[in-house]
């Protein structure tokens, strides 16, 4: 038998405007507590995918070094065969790496043949899932019969992926004893001499852009131009000058987009990768210990930033461990 409704009387599965407006209010609440967990978990995630990207890239690099007397891929081996003869006539050639400092080309297997492919290839499967700069068609310029491919793809695509990863300089060039700010001990750079391996960073986040060098650009543009020559096919920007240099194109602190670029995870951090295979999350402060970029018994000759001294306890003439 069905119940009978009271006339005027509202129906007992009914809600009232004040109970709706209790339920709007309890979801706005879960919302705003919500979405913060969920950002922080997002940043949480692509944290870790950043991290296991530098892990690919040190396991190839760990690979090609074994069959390859041990050497750091890049400029002290792979680019032998970059010479005039083959840039001219092998750019279409995947073994050849994309600058004298390509470090990567060598560390990863299946790449498109095309240099142009290659590198728009690498800039995006590499990408750190962070990295949220964009380089523009309008950024790629350089000698004809070069450009022209990359622009046509980053046009294509809608952009390209900013660089994500730096190799520290040091672990690809040699630098006289005498030079500004440090001085390089003889170092054979082959993995497997590479002392104190487990203090000393082989991968890191960092993004080289011109906004470094507000004396250049000024305070208020991201310059990730990318240049390509006959002698340099692209400048992919593999290697960097690391944190202690005030003058780094990617970390340096006169830079207002260092941390959005450079230190990118939460708490201004940044994922680094060490010749020993582990990784670590590195803050500013901690990035800045001159021991973790150089190899052992580098001489600190002064000159980087003011901070390292007084953080570090380091002074010229000291050598590092």
């Amino acid at each position: 038998m069905k119940a009978k409704t009271v006339p005027g009387r509202p129906s007992a599965s009914a809600f009232t405007l004040i109970e709706l407006l209790v339920v709007v209010a309890v979801i706005g609440l879960l919302i705003g507590i919500l979405l913060p967990a969920l950002g922080q978990a997002r940043k949480a995630a692509q944290r870790v995918g950043g991290a296991s990207i530098q892990r690919q890239l040190y396991i190839g690099m760990a690979t090609h070094a074994s069959t390859n007397n041990s050497e750091i891929p890049g400029k002290n081996t792979t680019s032998r065969a970059l010479t005039p003869e083959r840039i001219a006539d092998g750019l279409n050639q995947s073994d050849l790496p994309l600058t004298e400092w390509d470090w990567i080309t060598p560390s990863i297997d299946d790449l498109p043949e095309s240099w142009a492919e290659r590198a728009f290839h690498i800039k995006n499967e590499f990408a750190d899932p962070a990295m949220a700069e964009t380089t523009t068609p309008e950024m790629v310029y350089g000698s004809p019969g070069y450009v022209e491919d990359l622009r046509a793809l980053v046009a294509k695509n809608g952009g390209m992926p900013a660089p994500s990863y730096q190799m520290p300089a040091v672990w690809q060039v040699l630098v006289d004893r005498d030079v500004e700010h440090f001085g390089i001990r003889q170092f054979p750079r082959r993995i497997d001499r590479i002392a104190g391996a487990s203090r000393k960073v082989a991968i890191a986040d960092g993004t080289p852009h011109k906004a470094c060098l507000p004396e250049e650009v000024g305070d208020v543009s991201i310059d990730l131009t990318v240049r390509t020559s006959p002698s340099i096919p692209l400048n992919n920007g593999f290697i960097q000058l690391p944190p202690v240099h005030v003058e780094s194109e990617a970390y340096s602190p006169d830079s207002p987009f260092v941390h959005r670029m450079s230190y990118r995870h939460p708490g201004q951090t940044m994922n680094a990768m060490f010749w020993d295979g582990h990784s670590a999350q590195l803050t500013v402060t901690e990035s800045l210990d001159p021991a973790l970029w150089y190899p052992r018994g580098t001489e600190y000759l002064g000159g980087a930033r003011p901070e390292v001294s007084d953080l570090y306890d380091i002074q010229p003439g000291d050598f590092l461990n």
